[in-house]
């Protein structure tokens, strides 16, 4: 089955230019405009009218998000995947965010399809990044974050990795594209904190939308969330009629709800949650009704329900991320305190070590036929919850989610957290020593 956008083709010729050498580095020469080009890739469709059905046995499905391979130590991790005891009929779900080069797109998604039976895979915002020269090795053939979308999802189908939905005997696995949008976030601001930019925002800066296509190029803009949402529009109908007699899960990089983020008092920078979120992927995700949905793009471990659907992120992030603040990436490794209070924790049982990451990727499902098969089945002291075909794992205990589920959410609180604050003020004063200005004072 064909994903979005790869039914494009153009009349011309392909040429070699550069010292580009993979297949994604072929260009052409178009006989038409820049225009007719974008107007032909924004209009692409899926050529399945429904979830491919794969004959094919499920045991496991794991999931990870923003493993961010431009990293050493995380190609590292993902590589390690290949020793351990994964079958051919465990499943491996990517939420995102795996390098905004297509060589190491490549290079990860190959080693995690020769780790596990199937891989399913959304893209996130670094994929689509431009940097540097378009049409380069890094790039390949993209002049914009559309065209590099076309690129993944055509070096997908070469590798064999799922970005649309498929039925597994009784599991249906539904990827999910999205994109952000400013509008989504409906909190109250916190004052004094930079506005969002292309110095605050790294997609703001990376990625190039077209003045010719959706939002005509304005960054956060809703229309480019909307156009994300309507590749996941054909076959729809039939794929919520397939739903009914399957469990389901679905995956997609972004957060379809606020809930899931911390508040912005919380977060050293309060304006995240206007690149985080898309209200057309909940409007989707409301008439899917998965069993689990799993996000990523925060970087902040997350188990909760909302609207009777479990959404689970369960972020890699970079190696200092892991070192600095294991806390908030981990599942049930510390206490789930209030966030005040970031000094009280179990300590880490004997040779944990927060850079190796190896709770992931996260067990999220297994089916009835492997319950059974290892001698599980009816055993309730494992906590994990039955669905149709299958179960889905106990809670995971979530850092930010387990202190949500005591505390009530408090948007309207735009007073910082004292380590916010602390951050803040500490930067002020070096930027007003920076001018030969006093600096302000203390709290200020």
């Amino acid at each position: 089955m064909l994903t979005i956008l790869q039914q494009i083709t153009f009349s011309g010729r392909k040429i070699r230019r550069g010292p580009c050498a993979t297949a994604s580095s072929v260009l052409f020469e178009h006989t038409c405009t820049r225009r007719t080009v974008l107007r032909s890739i924004l209009h692409a469709v899926v050529v399945a009218a429904a979830p491919v059905q794969v004959e094919h046995n499920i045991d496991r499905v794991f999931a990870v998000s923003d493993v961010h391979c431009d990293y050493t130590l995380n190609q590292d991790w993902l590589t390690e995947l290949k020793q351990n005891q994964y079958g051919q009929n465990d499943v491996l779900l990517l939420a995102g965010d795996i390098s905004d080069d297509l060589g190491l797109i490549r290079q990860s998604l190959s080693t995690a399809a020769e780790a596990f039976g199937r891989v399913f895979y959304v893209p996130g915002n670094h994929e689509l990044w431009v940097r540097g020269e378009p049409q380069s090795v890094k790039n390949g053939t993209a002049q914009d974050s559309f065209q590099k979308l076309q690129l993944i999802l055509q070096l997908c189908q070469e590798l064999g990795i799922h970005t649309t939905p498929a039925r597994l005997g009784n599991l249906c696995i539904v990827p999910l594209l999205s994109w952000h949008h400013s509008s989504w976030d409906k909190e109250p601001d916190i004052q004094g904190v930079p506005h969002v930019s292309a110095l605050s925002i790294a997609d703001y800066g990376a990625c190039i939308w077209p003045d010719t296509g959706p939002g005509q190029g304005v960054h956060g803009s809703l229309e480019i969330a909307e156009w994300f949402d309507k590749q996941n529009k054909t076959g729809w109908q039939e794929l919520l009629q397939q739903r009914q007699g399957c469990d389901v899960i679905s995956l997609a990089h972004f957060l379809p709800h606020q809930a899931l983020l911390p508040e912005k008092r919380y977060l050293f920078y309060p304006n995240l949650a206007k690149a985080a979120g898309s209200e057309p992927l909940a409007h989707r995700l409301r008439a899917l009704q998965p069993d689990v949905n799993i996000f990523g793009h925060t970087h902040f471990s997350w188990d909760a329900t909302i609207e009777g659907i479990r959404h689970i992120q369960a972020p890699l992030c970079g190696p200092s991320e892991r070192r600095r603040r294991p806390r908030s990436l981990t599942f049930e490794q510390l206490t789930p305190l209030g966030p005040m209070d970031r000094s009280s924790t179990i300590p880490n049982p004997p040779g944990f070590d927060p850079v190796k990451a190896d709770w992931l990727p996260i067990q999220i499902y297994e089916s009835d036929a492997y319950k059974s098969r290892m001698g599980k089945a009816g055993d309730a002291a494992d906590r994990w919850q039955a669905l149709q075909h299958g179960y889905m794992c106990p809670p995971l205990g979530a850092h930010w989610s387990e202190y949500y589920s005591h505390h009530m959410r408090e948007p309207d609180n735009v007073q910082m957290a004292p380590w916010v604050a602390g951050m803040y003020e500490r930067r002020t004063r070096r930027a007003a020593k920076a001018a030969g200005k006093p600096p302000p004072n203390k709290g200020m």
